[in-house]
């Protein structure tokens, strides 16, 4: 008996040594260094997806750009799951941890692990039987329909490892551990951009498979990460490691308590895809051009908004430690703080943006007319990253309370409510693609009020994890 207790007692030790306690300490600190990792990472994943882009924009031509750019929209529909789910993960685990209470950490780890790995399973063969339907919702164009259908299933058979690996990242970023994620999100970028020309283009005899080798390329590199940090968790010993004992034992509570926090957090990211879906289907109607220019801009746009993204992440595991040990004080220093620190990166990603479109355009593609719609989108969606980082930063107080069918219900009216009827809208009163960024301009403006209205409400003091 004593000897179960000391083991216990050194699991909860070294539970302490490998992750950071931030309901202590200097807030402005904390936040950088677990920002700065995560900040990296998410570059790192924007890079891992540019590759693709840049080898197919500059390399094969728009039509190929234009049928990656519509396959994103239906893999997202079905990665959302993984990304709504694993935030209720990750706020569970801060919590418990801001509680001390060990045990609950562990069991979380085992039971939302496992959940997500069957989860992973079923929605790939879901979206592999589906992918057809899903490219003809969005109107997808004749002369890209077949290409665009063979990228999404072949990615698709990487999306099992894919949602154990970015479930994993948020059990550890949960416990402050932003660092050992950011390993894996290398390896993966490497192993990626060294086999996408190989693929692609059939270099030194491996065979030309042309766009659907970037996607091979994506699929390879994912399993390798994800293996890989399985295998260096459990080198590590850590909390986060895959125990039999934790897989076997299937914890129900805490299964509910991750459906229901991270349910309306995948209803959020579908809202956003769907959107998307929506949005890439009323670009689709003016032509290749205007898809090939949404994708390059898309990505611009996923680097401009990694800073808002990252400090709202980080503003939500701090929130969940701190309210985990009953700290509300010092939430609103976190919120604070967090914005500052995202806004004025923020800032500058809009002047980059606004100033000069044409130059990051011309990394992505040589077509000038991709080149000029894009800029036009640029200039019209730019400003918008600064709101961003308010938005973010009011959600990442509101996600790390629990409180994300809070979120989720925003979400869903400055989408469903705005963004795609102002798109609709706007394009058929101009007759123009140009009139689907004003409709986007305007939703985000919605989003952020709103976000801004709720943290100010004080809703997120009361706590909803027991």
């Amino acid at each position: 008996m004593d000897n179960d207790k000391n083991k216990t007692l050194n699991s909860d030790e070294a539970i302490e040594k490998q992750s950071v306690d931030m309901t202590v300490g200097n807030i402005p600190r904390h936040l950088l260094a677990f920002s700065v990792p995560m900040l990296i990472g998410n570059l790192v994943e924007f890079l891992h997806n540019i590759v693709n882009a840049v080898w197919i924009g500059r390399g094969l031509g728009k039509e190929e750009l234009a049928a990656m750019t519509v396959s994103f929209a239906p893999i997202f529909v079905l990665v959302a799951v993984s990304i709504g789910l694993s935030l209720g993960a990750g706020i569970l685990m801060s919590q418990f941890f801001g509680a001390k209470d060990y045990d609950r950490v562990r069991r979380t780890v085992g039971t939302t692990t496992l959940f997500m790995l069957v989860l992973g399973i079923i929605i790939s063969v879901v979206g592999e039987i589906y992918a057809p339907n899903m490219a003809r919702l969005m109107n997808t164009p004749p002369e890209i329909f077949r290409d665009a259908v063979i990228y999404t299933r072949v990615f698709l058979t990487s999306l099992p490892f894919g949602f154990v690996l970015v479930h994993l990242s948020s059990l550890l970023r949960g416990i402050g551990d932003s660092k050992s994620p950011l390993y894996f999100q290398v390896v993966a970028l490497v192993i990626n951009t060294i086999l996408d020309p190989f693929l692609i283009f059939g270099w030194l005899g491996f065979p030309k498979l042309g766009l659907h080798g970037a996607a091979w390329a994506t699929v390879v590199s994912q399993i390798a990460a994800t293996v890989g940090l399985i295998v260096y968790l459990h080198k590590r010993d850590s909390i986060v490691a895959l125990r039999k004992a934790n897989l076997v034992h299937f914890d129900w509570h805490i299964a509910w308590l991750n459906i229901k926090i991270g349910f309306p957090s995948v209803i959020q990211y579908s809202i956003i895809s769907l959107a998307m879906f929506a949005v890439t289907g009323i670009i689709n109607r003016f032509g290749a051009a205007a898809a090939a220019a949404f994708g390059a801009c898309g990505r611009i746009d996923t680097i401009a908004f990694l800073p808002a993204l990252t400090f709202g992440a980080s503003v939500a595991t701090m929130t969940g430690q701190n309210i985990g040990a009953q700290k509300y004080r010092r939430v609103k220093k976190v919120f604070a703080v967090g914005l500052a620190m995202s806004a004025v990166i923020s800032a500058f990603g809009t002047l980059v943006a606004v100033i000069f479109p044409h130059f990051l355009l011309k990394i992505f593609t040589t077509d000038p007319q991709v080149i000029d719609i894009g800029t036009v989108y640029l200039r019209t969606v730019g400003p918008a990253y600064i709101l961003f980082s308010l938005m973010f930063a009011a959600n990442g107080v509101l996600n790390g309370a629990g409180y994300t069918f809070i979120v989720t219900c925003i979400s869903l009216f400055s989408i469903c409510g705005a963004r795609v009827p102002l798109c609709i809208y706007f394009a058929d009163k101009l007759n123009s693609v140009n009139g689907v960024w004003y409709g986007m301009l305007c939703s985000f403006v919605v989003g952020t009020v709103l976000s801004l209205v709720m943290y100010a409400s004080g809703l997120w003091k009361k706590p909803i994890i027991r």
